[in-house]
């Protein structure tokens, strides 16, 4: 059985691009926004990984990866960010949220492809 991920991205260009790079190997759920992520989530609370960027249309910066990061149901998920946003500021938030990864947009898709495979496989520890 093919292990779940979900993406959250508003950018609809991102959001395909990151469906169709990551649906090779699992099976991948997109979504806009903060309150569709949750719905996804309150659905299929099996998701390996969410991927998203933490600036969502309908919830300000940083707090849907508060909330999950704080929830007792999806604390364990981990999460890899991708952002456009100043890199220093990014690690600063990842190191805030105790975010598993993140990634500056434009990124690089191999790298960023054996990271998420590395989180869903469980092989990697979280870095700070």
């Amino acid at each position: 059985m093919r292990k779940s991920i979900l993406v959250v991205e508003g950018n609809k260009a991102m959001r395909f691009l990151l469906h169709t790079i990551l649906n090779k190997h699992y099976d991948v759920v997109s979504v806009p926004d903060g309150v569709s992520a949750i719905y996804s989530l309150r659905r299929n609370n099996d998701f390996s990984l969410i991927v998203m960027d933490p600036h969502v249309h309908d919830m300000p910066g940083w707090e849907l990866v508060k909330y999950l990061k704080h929830s007792a149901l999806y604390q364990d998920i981990p999460i890899v960010i991708l952002s456009s946003m100043d890199e220093n500021q990014l690690k600063s938030n990842a190191m805030k949220y105790s975010v598993e990864q993140f990634f500056s947009k434009p990124f690089n898709p191999l790298k960023f492809i054996e990271s998420v495979d590395e989180w869903v496989m469980g092989d990697k520890v979280t870095v700070k």
